[in-house]
């Protein structure tokens, strides 16, 4: 995903969000510095990055290997922002695409 800073709008992004629920595998580390290795979904993705839902807090700034288990494709991300979601017991995560290609989401994306 794209760094949007407040304001921005959507015409601003680095590229156009598909809403997509994906199983993913992510590992990397959580905001209390323990070690993250579990399954997660993604709720959107882009060809530079994807907004994610997990159990774990994920630290911001941290890179994360994100693994899409049906195509055996992975990349790395960074997570740019990470919030509580109390309501249904967990986290969604903005990670931007550091290392890999887009093609980890098996899908083919419209044109920019």
């Amino acid at each position: 995903m794209n760094k949007k800073r407040k304001g921005q709008s959507e015409e601003q992004r680095q590229s156009v969000r598909v809403l997509l629920r994906i199983p993913i595998h992510v590992l990397g580390g959580s905001s209390a510095g323990q070690p993250v290795d579990e399954v997660a979904e993604t709720l959107a993705v882009s060809r530079h990055g994807a907004l994610v839902k997990t159990t774990a807090g994920l630290r911001p700034d941290s890179k994360v290997r994100v693994e899409n288990p049906d195509n055996h494709q992975s990349a790395t991300f960074r997570v740019v922002w990470a919030k509580a979601k109390p309501l249904d017991g967990a986290w969604h995560a903005g990670l931007e695409l550091t290392a890999g290609k887009p093609a980890l989401w098996g899908i083919k994306f419209p044109p920019e």
